[in-house]
């Protein structure tokens, strides 16, 4: 199918902290019997984020192992989707998407990084994991 990256964020329990109004389709978890699980983030065909992101983790993907983020991993990938939510760092990136396509979805991502950010501050670190997906 092509690169897929995301961010998931998996509970014990349903999260019971206000999710911001324009997060969509995120805000509603499934549900597989042992655990939640919310869509955070999820990039298409966006190698410049991929890059970006294993670069800011200091990992190394190519195994398609996934690893468990901290709070400063989750808060290393919103400053490297920061950093390419501009017009002109956008276009000189590796993507399909131009940045007017794209600047919006970039825009929810931060929102949804930062209120990941706030939620794992506030759960139990024994009831949830955070990961970071590469189907490279």
């Amino acid at each position: 199918m092509g690169l897929e990256n995301g961010v998931v964020l998996y509970t014990k329990d349903p999260v019971d902290v206000a999710l911001p109004l324009d997060f969509g389709e995120r805000s509603t978890p499934t549900f597989d019997g042992n655990e939640y699980c919310y869509s955070i983030c999820f990039w298409r065909k966006c190698w410049n984020i991929r890059r970006d992101i294993i670069t800011a983790l200091g990992g190394d993907y190519d195994d398609g192992n996934r690893d468990f983020l901290d709070v400063g991993d989750v808060k290393a990938i919103w400053h490297v989707i920061n950093h390419l939510n501009k017009k002109k760092r956008w276009n000189e990136g590796d993507s399909i998407w131009t940045y007017k396509e794209i600047r919006d979805h970039l825009d929810g991502d931060l929102t949804a990084l930062e209120w990941l950010i706030y939620v794992m501050r506030q759960l139990n670190p024994d009831n949830y994991h955070v990961e970071f997906y590469d189907s490279y």
